[in-house]
């Protein structure tokens, strides 16, 4: 299977959003509340999705 780094552009990209969001507003402990709040959004809302799984099976 090919790799790449989806994954972690995604990360990056957020991050960069968040610190476009707070420019000007406060100071770096709010900004990184506010990134550890949302890269733990991210694991528990994967934690989630991948336990979550319905499978359907079709009846006759």
């Amino acid at each position: 299977m090919p790799q790449n780094n989806g994954l972690v552009e995604g990360k990056v990209n957020k991050l960069k959003l968040i610190k476009r969001m707070m420019f000007g507003r406060a100071e770096f402990p709010l900004l990184r509340q506010r990134v550890l709040y949302a890269l733990y959004e991210d694991i528990t809302h994967e934690n989630l999705t991948n336990n979550c799984k319905i499978s359907i099976t079709k009846s006759v």
